[in-house]
């Protein structure tokens, strides 16, 4: 009995070994195919990025060739995908923000990242600007057919999860064509710019969840996240920016 299980597990070691060896190969093929456009097409760099992808999920040359293939289905260049310095976003400055609302009393203007992909979104930071100094909010909405009079965030970013109580009271709600809306700030320091931080840099899980009676669940998208570390970014660099 023991030899049989000595035999299956040296059988099992050498499957494992061939396997990362052939994924080794073949990613290293699509390597040379990017380095090569003048001689493969995009079409043939996509299919084999597919091919790595399918035959080897869960592997570290698979998770690559995904993100590959991802890119290259988005319209993304080959050059932009050999060289990630290309990606990177430019610094953000006024014109990421969009002004939606400005008091008539106070003239304290209020401002929201463009690239958040709807009012009353789950998770997104806000700017109120009041005689020129800046006041920051992390702010949580939910837009539906009833509220779900939430108090907590429960949150996941990557293998890290926050949980933070929110200002019941001071809770936002309305209705309007057909909807209601439900919104709370909280000021962005703390634990709620923590929370912040953790989702703009995470790329992968990206998870909120507004709960109090009801709960409603969000999976952040990317360009949510990447307004985070722009207003984040802001915040640290006010000095910098001129809204003026």
């Amino acid at each position: 009995m023991l030899k049989k299980t000595l035999v299956f597990i040296g059988f099992a070691f050498w499957i494992n070994a061939a396997l990362a060896q052939s994924a080794s190969e073949d990613f290293k093929k699509l390597q040379s195919m990017l380095s090569s456009t003048n001689v493969h097409s995009r079409d043939a760099i996509t299919a084999q990025a597919m091919l790595v992808r399918d035959r080897y999920p869960g592997t570290e040359e698979g998770g690559k060739a995904a993100n590959i293939a991802n890119l290259l289905l988005q319209g993304s260049s080959i050059e932009s995908i050999l060289n990630p310095v290309a990606n990177v976003r430019p610094a953000p400055s006024k014109n990421s923000l969009e002004l939606y609302y400005q008091d008539p009393i106070t003239d304290s203007k209020f401002y929201r990242h463009k690239d958040v992909p709807s009012l009353f979104y789950a998770l997104e930071i806000k700017l109120e600007t009041v005689n020129g100094k800046p006041k920051f909010y992390l702010s949580t909405g939910y837009t539906g057919e009833s509220w779900i009079f939430f108090k907590e965030i429960h949150a996941r970013c990557g293998e890290k999860t926050f949980v933070l109580s929110l200002p019941y009271k001071d809770a936002y709600r309305d209705v309007g064509r057909g909807s209601v809306y439900e919104s709370i700030d909280v000021p962005l320091s703390g634990k709620a710019r923590e929370l912040a931080t953790c989702i703009s840099k995470n790329p992968d899980k990206k998870v909120v969840r507004l709960s109090g009676k009801y709960s409603e669940t969000t999976h952040i998208s990317d360009d949510a996240a990447h307004a985070l570390a722009d207003m984040l970014y802001l915040q640290k660099n006010w000095k910098k920016i001129n809204l003026d």
